[in-house]
């Protein structure tokens, strides 16, 4: 009997890798999409307008548009060579082959994307935010040791579906101010830059 049922898990892996991604797809399919990109997102969000970014034209463009877009499903991709946020990790407590961490902070420019109002900041002045852990998934034909390379060559991109909530600024270090766009992450979907899929989430 424990074989049975231990054969029948194994059987429904691959429906339920097909229904997550069918979902991702039918997310990704309800977003928009930005014609700049998330750092065009961001410039408007945030206000940046140049050398004309603390104007009141400026300040009332930037809450006309948070206004117009906040609630609504965006859909962004974060490639490999900006992709920095995500990271690779032994199996953990998140289960799979092995776990892959997301700092959830995503740059666009000189904003970000994040799922929270950062409060602190490192040595260095960066936001701090705590990690996703991911259920990492080997695709067919990859080993945990190729995979770990694929993160360390920056082989793996990101694709992101978020509904901005608000706009937050942070005081630099060096001065000036840290500005981005607050976020609720409807779906993450990490894969290699062939398109295979290395973990998922999906925020509640």
């Amino acid at each position: 009997m424990a074989v049975r049922r231990w054969t029948l898990v194994v059987g429904l892996l691959p429906w339920l890798a097909w229904a997550q991604d069918a979902r991702f797809e039918a997310l990704k399919a309800s977003a928009q999409t930005f014609d700049g990109g998330l750092a065009g997102f961001l410039e408007q969000y945030t206000g940046d307008c140049g050398d004309a970014t603390n104007t009141s034209q400026c300040r009332q463009k930037a809450e006309t548009f948070q206004k117009g877009v906040n609630g609504t499903r965006f859909y962004a991709l974060v490639r490999e060579d900006a992709a920095s946020m995500v990271a690779f990790a032994p199996s953990g407590p998140a289960g799979g082959d092995f776990t892959v961490l997301v700092t959830p902070f995503f740059p666009g420019g000189a904003h970000a994307l994040t799922n929270t109002t950062p409060k602190k900041t490192d040595s260095h002045g960066n936001p701090l935010f705590p990690q996703l852990e991911l259920a990492g998934v080997l695709p067919e034909g990859e080993t945990v040791d190729s995979v770990e390379r694929l993160f360390r060559r920056r082989d793996v991109r990101v694709e992101l579906l978020f509904s901005p909530e608000g706009f937050w600024a942070l005081p630099h270090k060096a001065g000036g101010k840290l500005t981005g766009c607050r976020a609720h992450l409807d779906a993450l979907l990490v894969s290699t830059s062939s398109g295979a899929v290395l973990a998922r989430y999906e925020g509640h």
